[in-house]
């Protein structure tokens, strides 16, 4: 089973620029110089991976009592 997480690019990238600015990412990351490296890297992993199995789309803009609810009523529905 594959849970995807998924948001619209803009809503992640507003997190990211989010987060640098709070400095809530440990410093390792170098986030401050490489931003826009990881603003692609977020574009080029919006699809779920192909993999076989079922998978579940968790819809990360959605408030999150309702999006946990949903995702884990669909993976008991699996199990």
């Amino acid at each position: 089973m594959q849970i995807s997480c998924s948001a619209p690019l803009p809503v992640l990238s507003a997190r990211l620029h989010s987060r640098v600015a709070a400095g809530q990412r440990h410093p390792g990351h170098l986030d401050a110089a490489t931003v826009s490296e990881i603003e692609a890297e977020l574009a080029r992993f919006s699809q779920p991976l192909p993999i076989a199995g079922p998978q579940l789309l968790f819809d990360s803009t959605q408030p999150e009592p309702l999006a946990l609810t949903q995702c884990l009523a669909a993976v008991r529905a699996l199990l």
